[in-house]
Formats: structure tokens, sequence, C-alpha cells
């Protein structure tokens, strides 16, 4: 290495250890809001975010969040083989784990709407 290749890097690290530091983790955990979470990402997922909606209830066990969702975009929120949805609770067990809690996620089907559309099916 030459001398200003090492200048170059010297440099650097001096700049990097005069960087301020990342918040801790315990000042994030405050912040963290599973209901809105999962309510902004499944908007990103469906034709109609405007029909999403999140229902958080308080039970012993820790939260459960009720999501509906318009019935044509129930299959995007479930995913091929259910993918997307473990991918969901995946991301809800995190960030539950930084509230110190647990957090269940269902997929609310409404049964008027359901039975609609099979009846306009046949």
């Amino acid at each position: 290495m030459t001398d200003q290749a090492h200048n170059d890097a010297n440099a650097a690290a001096e700049v990097r250890a005069e960087e301020p530091t990342a918040p801790k983790p315990e000042a994030a955990a405050s912040t963290v809001n599973a209901r809105q979470l999962v309510e902004d990402v499944v908007k990103f997922l469906v034709e109609h975010p405007e029909q999403v909606s999140v229902e958080e209830v308080k039970e012993s066990g820790g939260i459960v969040l009720n999501l509906r969702v318009a019935q044509k975009d129930v299959g995007k929120v479930i995913g091929k083989q259910g993918r997307t949805v473990r991918s969901l609770r995946t991301l809800l067990d995190a960030a539950a784990s930084k509230l110190n809690t647990r957090c269940t996620l269902e997929i609310i089907e409404d049964e008027d709407s359901v039975n609609t559309g099979a009846e306009g099916a046949e």
C-alpha cells in the first residue's frame, strides 16, 4: 500500500469514528406501532388500499390484529401457499418482540361478501 493510500485509509477511519452513533434500540422500541405497521405494509400489496382496516384487540395472551381487506385482495394478502401472510406474521413477531409482547394476525373474511361472490360466479 502506498503512503497516500495508507493516509487516505487512516483519514476515512477517523471520519467514521467521529460520526454520531445510531440511536439505541431501546429508543426505537417506543415508536413501534404493530397495527400501523401491518396496515401500511398491506396497503402496498393490495389493489384497494382504501378498504384495508386493522382492528387491535388486547387479550390476555397479547394483541390480536384483525385484518380486513376487499374480497378480491384476500388472495394477494395470503399469497401463494400462504407465503405472504407468513412473512407478514414474521414481521409482526419481530415488531412485537420490541414491545415485549405477543401479536397474532388474523385475516377476517366477511361472510356476506363471500356469499355474494359465490352467487355471482354461478
